[in-house]
């Protein structure tokens, strides 16, 4: 049987320590960015929540974020998408249900969020919801906390 190597295995077995590689991939931290919205009774469908802006180069993972939530009522509420300025499902685009309670990990976009680890940019630093709402009215006072997980390399 051959021995095969990931990128990050050929760099470490080089003798020289210059060509050791990237230490971020394998002892780079994890940094969370939290932040929380208040639903209004006015937010509809297809409003745009910005969630925070990141420094730019950061490497959002959306494999270790999560959104939480009170039940905010109306019918079909949802995060339909989360992305940023150039490509508004960079993250996600799993529907994240608000109708009821509770806390749900970020699906991410595999061929873009996960496998190419895009860095943010001026355009792209600040990380956006698209709201879903089938009929009805969201409750006001309802708090949402999204957990956006990152890294800069």
């Amino acid at each position: 049987m051959a021995t095969v190597k990931t990128d990050v295995a050929t760099s470490q077995s080089s003798n020289s320590v210059r060509d050791r590689g990237d230490s971020n991939k394998v002892s780079g931290d994890i940094r969370i960015a939290e932040a929380v919205y208040t639903t209004t009774a006015g937010l509809a469908a297809g409003d745009i929540i910005d969630i925070v802006q990141l420094p730019i180069g950061a490497i959002v993972l959306p494999e270790r974020s999560w959104v939480a939530n009170e039940a905010s009522g109306g019918t079909g509420a949802a995060i339909a998408k989360i992305g940023d300025a150039e490509d508004d499902d960079r993250y996600s685009a799993t529907s994240i249900d608000l109708t009821s309670a509770g806390a749900r990990a970020v699906t991410a976009v595999n061929t873009t969020a996960v496998l190419v680890r895009t860095p943010v940019t001026k355009t792209t630093n600040t990380i956006k919801a698209t709201v879903a709402l089938t009929s009805g009215n969201v409750t006001a006072g309802k708090l949402i906390r999204f957990s956006i997980a990152y890294i800069l390399p």
